[in-house]
C-alpha cells in the first residue's frame, strides 16, 4: 500500500478507474487515501468510460422476478467458447422501494430506472444505482396513456426520462424529468399522438428514445436536443400490421418481426431469421443470447444468427419476468 500512495494522484485515479466495481468497494476500506481517490468528482464517469471500452466479452444483466426481487448476473464470452458455464451465480440487489409494486423500464450506466404500479397509475417513480444504493423519487406525473422511456445523453451529460401523456385526443404531452436539475417534471411541447403505438417503453440507442408505431414508422425523440423525427422501418420489414419490437444489440437499433414461419430481426442492413426467439444482447464472438417466444423468460439461449443453431445455457427460474442488460457502475 505505501508503495501505491507514493504514486502521483493522477496515476491512482487511472490505475483505480480501471478495476471491476466490485473490487473498487472494497478499496475504499482500505485507506482515507484510497476512499478520497474513489469519491474524486471525475471517478465514476471516468470508470464507466473504462467500462464501456472493455472487450473483455462480459456482460451484465438484470433479472427482474415476478415477486419485485432484482438479481444480477453476468455473462463470460471466454467461458462459453471453452464450453464453461459462462453465467455467474445471480446475486441479488439488495433494494429499498420506496413503492409496494413496482416494475422496471429500463437500465442505463448502471441507473435503473422504475415504474410503480398502482391502481390508478403506472409510470416513472423512482431511479436507484443498486451498488451505491442511492434512490432519488420522482413526483407522479399527470395524465394517462403513458409512453415513456429513460436514458443518457452523452453530448449534455444528462440522465432523462420522458413522460408522453394522452390529455388531447390528437396530441401527447411530452414531460421531462432530468436527473440532478432540481426542477422536477418540465412541460417540453406536444407530440403528434394520432397512431397506436406498439408497446409503451421507449428504446434508448445513440441518444434518443425510440417508440414503436403500428403503420411501421418509428418515433424517435432525441434527448439533447429534446425534438422529435420519424425514422423508416427497416426495408425488409413485413407488411404493416404484423407484430415487431425494438430491441438494441450492441449499439445498434434492432426491428423484430413474429410470424408463423418464426422470428426475425433486422438492422437497417442486414436481415436474420431466428425459431420464435426473441435476442436480448449480442455477444463478442457474434452470437445472440435470447429467450423464447411464450417460453421462461428465466431460460436463457445462445444463438448463432448465420446458421440459427441454438443452445441452452442457463435456467434462472419461472419466476423470472424480464432480462435486461446493466452495468455496475458509481455513477
Amino acid at each position: 500500500m505505501g508503495n501505491f500512495d507514493g504514486l502521483p494522484e493522477e496515476m491512482r485515479l487511472k490505475i483505480l478507474t480501471r478495476l471491476p466495481t466490485q473490487s473498487i468497494l472494497k478499496c475504499k476500506s482500505v485507506s482515507k487515501s484510497w476512499r478520497q481517490i474513489v469519491h474524486h468528482p471525475s471517478f465514476p464517469q471516468v470508470h464507466l468510460t473504462h467500462l464501456h471500452d472493455s472487450d473483455s466479452g462480459k456482460l451484465g444483466f438484470i433479472l427482474f422476478h415476478k415477486s419485485g426481487l432484482v438479481e444480477y448476473t453476468e455473462y463470460d464470452d471466454e467461458s462459453y467458447s471453452h464450453d464453461i458455464p459462462p453465467f455467474s451465480k445471480a446475486r441479488r440487489f439488495n433494494l429499498i422501494s420506496p413503492f409496494t409494486d413496482y416494475e422496471i423500464l429500463d437500465s442505463c450506466n448502471g441507473l435503473i430506472c422504475f415504474n410503480a404500479v398502482r391502481s390508478d397509475y403506472c409510470g416513472p417513480s423512482f431511479i436507484c444505482n443498486p451498488v451505491t444504493r442511492e434512490c432519488v423519487t420522482l413526483p407522479k406525473l399527470e395524465g394517462k396513456e403513458l409512453l415513456t422511456g429513460f436514458g443518457y445523453s452523452s453530448s449534455t451529460n444528462e440522465y432523462k426520462v420522458v413522460g408522453i401523456s394522452q390529455r388531447d385526443p390528437q396530441f401527447g404531452i411530452v414531460q421531462v424529468y432530468t436527473l440532478g436539475s432540481g426542477t422536477g417534471w418540465r412541460n417540453d411541447g406536444k407530440m403528434d399522438y394520432n397512431a397506436i403505438f406498439v408497446g409503451r417503453r421507449g428504446v434508448i440507442a445513440n441518444g434518443a428514445l425510440h417508440w414503436l408505431c403500428i403503420r411501421g414508422i418509428i418515433v424517435a425523440f432525441d434527448l439533447a436536443s429534446e425534438k422529435f423525427r420519424k425514422i423508416p422501418s427497416p426495408a425488409c420489414i413485413p407488411e404493416s400490421g404484423q407484430f415487431y419490437s425494438l430491441v438494441v444489440l450492441g449499439d445498434c437499433l434492432c426491428a423484430i418481426s413474429y410470424n408463423e414461419n418464426g422470428t426475425w430481426f433486422m438492422t437497417w442492413k442486414k436481415e436474420y431469421r431466428l425459431s420464435n426467439q426473441i435476442p436480448f444482447a449480442s455477444t463478442k464472438n457474434g452470437g445472440l443470447l435470447c429467450c423464447f417466444l411464450g417460453g421462461t423468460r428465466g431460460n436463457i439461449y445462445h444463438t448463432n444468427p448465420k446458421d440459427s443453431s441454438t443452445k441452452l445455457l442457463e435456467r434462472f427460474g419461472m419466476s423470472v419476468c424480464l432480462v435486461i442488460p446493466h452495468k455496475n457502475t458509481l455513477i
